[in-house]
């Protein structure tokens, strides 16, 4: 486990959910940020399929499903539900079969809206993640030692293929996003960090104190380039993303800076439950019990830090009630094997 990167998870999440706190589906406020988080989670899923990512090509494969899908299914199953017998409840969802079938698959589909998201909105991600890791499976299929570089390979080669085949089909161009060049920046900053010397088992407090400004620096990039920059999100939010990680988690191997507390370790394991399962939670609370446009200002700052309290609460329980022992069962049945970690160093503190 890397420490540092289960706090980087937290904050993804947390700040997705803050984002919908604040949008117009949730409270109605001009103060929205976040958008990042997911940025964020795209270098560090690869930088993380590169440090996990050496053992055979099916393995990994459906350790990955494993991790991914049961938690999936679960959520775009219910949502599906709500919007068959509640439908105004939902804005971009619809009781479609076809729709609800390329949400499972992981294929993009255009929603009631037009809009390139599966049944469970924020499933549009997940598609992105499952893309990789066919990819990153078909890298492995060639070679082990390489995969992740091939990998990167693969997602730029297609990327542009498709850009200049001229073609037009949505579901196709969803794969020749730049966004997905966030992936090959967390695989660069993999052997970025497992590629820097190491003529001294720590790193001197000079260096350390640079990488703590990095991560600052890039920490308050994030939010800002989203109310300040326009342009490509790729560009301006992937490289200050990989800039924290590799900061990160650099400080962890190399400069004894590991934020190892419990608490942070299990907002990291439940980061993935607290993204998907937020929506329910925020704007269930928000529809059937408040009324942003009616509240007072300290009304609103409570409900800004409560509902991702209690989305975060219901994460932690779902994680240690549910994912947990349903993946651990899973894992057990199906791939017994535990996945070994890329040849960084292991953690000095």
């Amino acid at each position: 486990m890397i420490y540092n990167l289960q706090l980087l998870r937290a904050f993804a999440a947390l700040s997705v959910v803050y984002l919908h706190v604040v949008s117009d589906a949730g409270l109605n406020l001009n103060i929205g940020v976040g958008n990042f988080g997911v940025d964020l989670f795209f270098v560090i899923s690869g930088f993380t399929m590169a440090y996990v990512g050496h053992l055979p090509a099916g393995t990994f494969f459906l350790r990955r499903c494993i991790r991914i899908i049961p938690l999936y299914w679960l959520a775009t199953l219910g949502t599906f539900l709500i919007a068959w017998f509640a439908p105004t409840l939902l804005q971009s969802a619809s009781a479609s079969a076809p729709h609800l079938i390329h949400s499972l698959f992981f294929l993009p589909f255009p929603n009631k809206l037009g809009l390139l998201q599966p049944t469970l909105a924020l499933g549009w991600t997940l598609n992105y993640e499952m893309y990789f890791y066919l990819l990153f499976t078909a890298a492995l299929v060639f070679t082990l030692r390489h995969a992740p570089l091939l990998a990167c390979v693969f997602i730029v080669a297609i990327s542009v293929v498709i850009r200049f085949a001229g073609i037009q089909d949505r579901s196709v161009l969803f794969y020749a996003d730049p966004i997905v060049y966030e992936f090959a920046l967390g695989i660069l900053v993999y052997h970025s960090v497992a590629s820097t010397p190491l003529r001294t088992a720590v790193i001197s407090h000079r260096i350390r104190s640079v990488l703590v400004i990095v991560a600052l620096t890039a920490g308050i990039a994030l939010p800002l380039q989203e109310h300040f920059i326009s342009g490509e999100r790729a560009l301006w939010a992937g490289i200050p993303a990989a800039m924290l990680v590799f900061s990160l988690v650099l400080l962890e191997k190399r400069g004894r800076m590991a934020a190892t507390q419990s608490w942070v370790v299990l907002l990291g394991d439940s980061s993935y439950v607290l993204y998907l399962i937020h929506p329910y939670i925020v704007y269930g609370i928000i529809r059937l019990f408040l009324s942003p446009s009616k509240m007072s200002v300290p009304a609103l700052a409570l409900a800004i830090v409560g509902l991702p309290l209690i989305a975060t609460i219901a994460a932690i329980g779902i994680h240690l009630g549910v994912e947990r022992p349903v993946t651990a069962l899973l894992r057990k049945r199906l791939s017994p094997k535990q996945a070994p970690a890329g040849p960084l160093p292991a953690p000095t503190h």
